[in-house]
């Protein structure tokens, strides 16, 4: 998993023609040290004025997300051997996240069609797509001896808990299971370059009266901005869960490294709680 406890952030101006200098700025990271990171961090942003000096432009994916997320480390769980299996950040806009090295999560964005009148007065909701995506997990484990899900459902989807193994996330197998899935591409791409499976933990912020975090990490701890939005978000997400267990597919047996994050993932998440989902 690509997660690194020191960033710094280095600026710089370049000039690009005859006009006034352009301010540009480049983050890096380290697992040694604050000084590391530093170190790589004016040295990158040095490099990238040279380069816009000399008139050759910004690299082509200088703005992609190529890069390890900037999310801080809130718990970690490691295996016999002290390997770090999973942890817990906070996203860019204060959701907690589970990020695993071998668990596989597989999230999957369903159509959001507007109910019709009848289901607006009775308040359902459309499952057609629901019913198609839990039918292929159905087919899935029917053609693939041994295998076995946890079928979750989500605000905007479904989330699939792999339980019987463990899976890379760059592998070649996994593109494949993500592909039958459908997954999300952007969630696809995201576990490639975090080399790590993902699935939030807590409700997004505006789906519970909340804005989003907009205090950048590495936070200012003594940030009374940070304290304060934090206590709101946390009391509001009391009344909503983040997913609905609908499930299980497949074989019983689960892996003991899935189990864990079984446990760490439903004890945040609620999803037999019955509550709203956010």
């Amino acid at each position: 998993m690509k997660f690194y406890p020191f960033w710094a952030r280095a600026e710089a101006d370049a000039h690009m023609g005859d006009g006034p200098p352009v301010p540009v700025a480049c983050w890096r990271w380290s697992r040694t040290s604050l000084a590391d990171a530093e170190n790589l961090a004016h040295g990158a942003v040095a490099k990238l004025r040279d380069r816009l000096n000399r008139g050759e432009g910004f690299p082509e994916r200088y703005l992609y997300q190529d890069r390890p997320l900037r999310e801080p480390l809130l718990r970690e769980l490691t295996d016999e051997q002290g390997e770090l299996f999973a942890a817990i950040t906070r996203n860019a806009y204060g959701c907690l996240v589970l990020n695993t090295s071998r668990v596989m999560f597989i999230d999957v964005d369903l159509p959001q069609k507007q109910p019709g009148f009848l289901a607006r007065l009775f308040g359902k909701k459309p499952v057609a797509h629901e019913a198609l995506s839990l039918e292929r997990a159905d087919a899935w484990v029917r053609d693939h001896a041994g295998w076995g899900f946890r079928a979750y459902r989500t605000r905007a989807g479904l989330r699939y808990l792999v339980t019987h193994a463990l899976f890379d996330p760059v592998s070649k197998e996994t593109g494949v299971i993500m592909e039958a899935f459908d997954a999300d591409p952007l969630y696809r791409k995201l576990c490639c370059v975090q080399e790590s499976f993902r699935a939030r933990l807590t409700p997004k912020p505006w789906r519970v009266g909340v804005p989003a975090l907009t205090v950048p990490y590495p936070y200012d701890k003594t940030d009374y901005l940070l304290e304060s939005w934090l206590r709101e978000y946390d009391q509001s997400a009391k009344a909503s869960a983040t997913c609905a267990l609908l499930g299980e597919i497949g074989s019983a047996h689960v892996h003991p490294e899935v189990a864990r994050v079984i446990a760490l993932h439903d004890e945040v998440t609620r999803p037999e709680s019955g509550l709203p989902l956010a």
